[in-house]
């Protein structure tokens, strides 16, 4: 999923792996920050990701990313069948 500087930022942040696979749904607060700058704001420093021209769709496509991948969608929007969401999303 990570680039080498990214995969060297989740081992700082101590963010666990198994597999190859970040588990990102049990982390704490502050890891969460942490991995969300890295993720949304740094654009995980991928050449394609910060030099995209729409830097808003970006975020907001990111942003909800980080919210699927921390198992942390807001349970005030309802969505059925999400539980397991996290798990069909990769990153090639």
């Amino acid at each position: 999923m990570a680039n080498r500087k990214m995969s060297e930022i989740m081992h700082e942040i101590k963010i666990s792996e198994k597999g190859g696979v970040y588990d990102l749904s049990k982390l704490t607060k502050e890891q969460y920050v942490q991995f969300r700058y890295h993720f949304v704001e740094a654009r995980m420093y991928d050449d394609l990701w910060l030099n995209n021209l729409n830097s808003k769709a970006m975020e907001l496509l990111l942003g909800a990313f980080v919210l699927i991948l921390c198992k942390r969608v807001p349970a005030e929007l309802n969505l059925k069948r999400i539980e397991k969401l996290h798990e069909k999303v990769r990153f090639i």
